[in-house]
């Protein structure tokens, strides 16, 4: 038979993990991952910035936009690095791009330099 200090006792002992179990998902619903709102953010992004535009453009964040990319901020430096690397390879031949295409094998041999540049880099 347990006696009334002993009872008062597992009382005790209860009450603390009643408040726990009770405190507990209320703390971990406040710590909410943001994943789903900030990859909906970056996938929107990524629709009506890059993809539905015509050419080859990879525009910078904003800082909003950082801030609601969240994670996925990381993910587009790889893409933004990728575009700023295929820039600067292709940089030299823009020059060349805008001289106009070889017409002729006279074309070729006038432009003789401007091939040589462009193979140097």
């Amino acid at each position: 038979m347990l006696m009334i200090s002993e009872v008062h006792d597992m009382k005790s002992l209860f009450r603390p993990g009643l408040l726990l179990a009770v405190a507990l998902p209320l703390l971990l619903a406040g710590c909410g991952d943001k994943e789903p709102e900030q990859r909906t953010a970056f996938s929107q992004f990524l629709q009506t910035r890059i993809i539905d535009k015509p050419g080859v453009h990879v525009p910078k964040l904003t800082d909003e936009e950082k801030k609601a990319f969240g994670d996925y901020t990381s993910h587009y430096a790889v893409i933004s690095d990728f575009g700023s690397g295929m820039d600067t390879a292709v940089q030299p031949l823009a020059g060349l791009m805008q001289k106009g295409s070889f017409r002729s094998v006279s074309d070729v041999i006038e432009r003789r330099a401007d091939l040589a540049s462009v193979q140097k880099g």
